[in-house]
């Protein structure tokens, strides 16, 4: 059994200062005890900054990782979009590679369970080694009706092929995004049964002109690429509010990105999904939009509305790092006034909410593994500009 205590330990939700965090030798939590137990003489005490639960990373596109740096920044979505597709494919013992040094690095920056965005099954075998908390969504794409049952044979395949690594409870299907899944391939993906999905949700101004208005760089994407789309008709609301009735059933929706996401969004949600009652989580991943050339999600708003946030750092294709930490120093750069508390309780508990990993991770809950985290160098009004992690279980 240890016991240490650091001038504040936040357990998930709130800080507790001169806390003691009581685990065995294997990083099971057996209590957290008041600041008066840190006079005991067997309690290791840390000089300064915070303890915290492991950070859970609720996006990633983890075979993406050997395009790190090879796509340029700042140029909008659909160039991004394109420099995927012409680049994905290089050497397998690359791709391998790039994706182990990807784990390791996430390992090394206190991440604890990823939810790991994937279209082939390449991972799997890295996953299996590894002492990360794996949830693989399976992304399925086709926004041509005639090619739906094809596409969705194929995310079946890798799903399968992935079952033979990690257990299927781990495995979603799930639609890429709203401007590249047909109805009828979100209708498939509706009857398979499952507990956690996730989509890219108004990620660019591009993705509400093609969906609203059926105009805009998707629309010049789709030309360039020669598909036929004479059949969509666009609904002249928002992204969102064009396709949620059309997302797979499950407890847990994870919508990624949300730059575009407006009020009337949310409170369409809140009539029509009770978006309150914790079924949505957005999933924020401000490096991959400062990358690509998206706006920023309006976090007031989502705080306003009492939305389930949670954190994410999508790929090394679209950022410069695997950090969680990276991802709330720039949240914190850009809405100065949000607390360190509010941060980590997304890093934490947010994303163990959205992955349904709650009872394991995401907060100092007694008998359970959630993962120690010392944050050192936190400013004393708790800005996190220059905080460091180090992952002590």
């Amino acid at each position: 059994m240890q016991k240490i205590s650091a001038p504040v330990v936040f357990d998930g939700f709130e800080p507790h200062p001169n806390g003691v965090l009581v685990l065995n030798d294997a990083g099971m939590v057996l209590d957290l005890l008041p600041a008066a137990a840190a006079d005991d003489d067997s309690v290791q005490r840390l000089p300064h900054g915070w303890l915290c639960p492991g950070f859970v990373n609720a996006h990633c596109h983890l075979e993406l990782s050997h395009l790190k740096d090879r796509l340029p920044a700042g140029e909008g979505m659909v160039s991004f979009l394109q420099g995927v597709m012409y680049n994905r494919q290089a050497d397998a013992e690359l791709v391998q590679y790039a994706m182990q040094a990807a784990a390791e690095e996430m390992l090394g920056k206190g991440i604890v369970a990823v939810g790991d965005i994937c279209n082939t099954a390449l991972s799997a075998p890295i996953k299996a080694q590894s002492p990360l908390y794996w949830h693989s969504f399976v992304e399925v794409t086709g926004f041509v009706p005639a090619t739906a049952k094809q596409r969705f044979d194929q995310a079946l395949a890798t799903a399968a092929t992935l079952q033979q690594y990690q257990p299927a409870s781990r495995i979603s299907l799930v639609p890429h995004a709203p401007y590249s899944v047909s109805a009828r391939l979100f209708q498939l993906l509706q009857d398979q049964p499952q507990t956690v999905v996730c989509m890219h949700s108004q990620e660019s101004e591009a993705e509400e002109a093609f969906l609203t208005r059926k105009d805009g760089p998707l629309l010049q994407l789709y030309e360039a690429l020669g598909i036929d789309i004479s059949f969509f008709e666009p609904m002249g609301d928002s992204s969102l509010q064009y396709c949620a009735h059309l997302l797979p059933i499950a407890n847990s929706t994870i919508l990624v990105h949300n730059c575009t996401t407006t009020e009337a969004d949310l409170q369409f949600l809140h009539n029509q999904y009770e978006l309150i009652s914790g079924q949505f989580s957005f999933c924020l991943c401000p490096g991959a939009n400062r990358y690509i050339g998206n706006p920023l999600p309006d976090v007031h708003m989502l705080q306003q509305h009492h939305a389930a946030i949670c954190l994410g750092t999508d790929s090394l294709a679209s950022n410069t790092e695997l950090s969680i930490l990276y991802e709330m120093q720039l949240l914190q750069l850009h809405y100065p006034g949000l607390p360190a508390t509010q941060l980590l309780k997304w890093a934490t508990y947010g994303g163990a909410h959205a992955l349904g990993i709650a009872q394991q991770f995401g907060s100092f809950g007694i008998g359970m593994r959630p993962g120690v985290l010392w944050l050192e160098q936190l400013a004393a009004d708790g800005q996190l500009q220059h905080a460091s992690v180090q992952r002590l279980y």
